[in-house]
């Protein structure tokens, strides 16, 4: 559910089609499953539903900060080691196959 959470918070206003219904607005999707999501919580059974809301929220708020980790392609070229060296982590030394 991270990624749905995740999705909503970077595209809100994206369309995603459900089984039969029409196009609808990720955000209204995400509010739809949260609800029911929480309203199934009291009643327990075998899902943890605790945790498909956690993890919903933990998309929701993650989200951000994943899409400003740097790519691939704009580390090309920055040097062995470059995301170590910025948050100070000893450099490892192995090669890419």
């Amino acid at each position: 559910m991270g990624i749905l959470g995740g999705f909503a918070r970077l595209y809100p206003t994206d369309k995603v089609s459900i089984f039969f219904l029409p196009p609808i607005p990720v955000y209204i999707v995400v509010i739809a499953y949260a609800s029911s999501s929480s309203s199934m919580i009291p009643f327990g059974g075998r899902t943890a539903y605790e945790a498909h809301v956690g993890g919903l929220a933990m998309g929701v708020l993650v989200a951000p900060l994943v899409i400003k980790l740097p790519s691939k392609a704009r580390l090309r070229g920055s040097g062995e080691g470059f995301l170590a060296q910025e948050a100070g982590l000893p450099l490892l030394s192995w090669k890419p196959c």
